[in-house]
């Protein structure tokens, strides 16, 4: 890829985290809980490195697996799986994820409950 693709990627995924950081602060101050179990607040902290490898694993399911899987989907089951600790990220995760949608509906039978 060149230089300036992956500028515009870069570029791509701080709108996205900016969007996402934007709507879960909005979402936080307009809803009230109901119930004290309810989420109030999450921080979003992913390492720079899970988003890289969710982005290139989600380019490639598309263009090679054709799948309705992004790489906002991976980050956030990433994010499900370890609690929202994302020291615990290790790439061989990532991929485990990846193998397991190939499987239909695998994804969907991991998250019904969650």
């Amino acid at each position: 890829m060149k230089k300036k693709d992956w500028q515009r990627i870069a570029i791509l995924i701080l709108v996205c985290c900016n969007i996402l950081a934007y709507s879960l602060f909005f979402y936080r101050h307009n809803h009230t809980a109901s119930a004290s179990a309810t989420l109030q607040w999450v921080d979003f902290t992913v390492p720079a490195q899970a988003m890289t490898d969710s982005l290139r694993q989600g380019i490639t399911l598309y263009t090679e697996k054709n799948s309705d899987k992004d790489w906002i989907s991976l980050l956030a089951y990433l994010a499900m799986e370890y609690g929202g600790d994302w020291s615990k990220y290790q790439k061989k995760d990532l991929d485990a994820l990846v193998q397991k949608l190939e499987t239909p509906g695998a994804f969907e039978e991991k998250t019904k409950d969650r």
